[in-house]
């Protein structure tokens, strides 16, 4: 996909530029996308995690674990978008949404929204959670499409 390929490029290099590596597995199978909710949807949760690992308090810590990993995965069923990244604290969750810890809420706290509603147009389901480890937290988003209501 043509689309993805140049928001995934354009987002390796800034996580680079942020000290991280983003991998990335997997292709875009069974969900036919516009390119403008796939680029509502990837360079949203991509920008999320590339904001995460550039936080201050992770300038000092061990470059693998500023790893961020995208996965496309498909089955019969379902194809889904997985998405995690490091931090150092847990973002608040209300009702599945990420309050935005800028200043300005009026402007900001959108994108997870917008990725949300774009998958909502193929059936999807977006989710987000927050664990705990060794250092810091992994965050994970996630978006599931049924491929079964075709």
């Amino acid at each position: 996909n043509t689309i993805a390929d140049a928001i995934i490029a354009d987002k390796k290099r800034k996580a680079s530029e942020a000290g991280a590596e983003l991998v990335v597995s997997g292709v875009i199978s069974g969900v036919e996308f516009t390119p403008v909710d796939l680029c509502k949807i990837l360079a949203n949760i991509l920008d999320n995690a590339i904001e995460a690992v550039s936080n201050e308090e992770l300038a000092g810590v061990d470059p693998e674990f500023k790893k961020i990993e995208l996965i496309f995965k498909r089955t019969d069923q379902f194809f889904m978008i997985s998405l995690t990244n490091p931090c150092m604290s847990c973002p608040v969750i209300v009702d599945g949404q990420i309050e935005t810890h800028k200043n300005d809420k009026k402007n900001h706290g959108f994108g997870l929204i917008n990725a949300k509603e774009a998958a909502a147009n193929y059936g999807g389901e977006l989710s987000v959670e927050c664990e705990q480890k060794t250092v810091g937290f992994v965050f994970r988003t996630e978006i599931l499409f049924d491929l079964g209501e075709e």
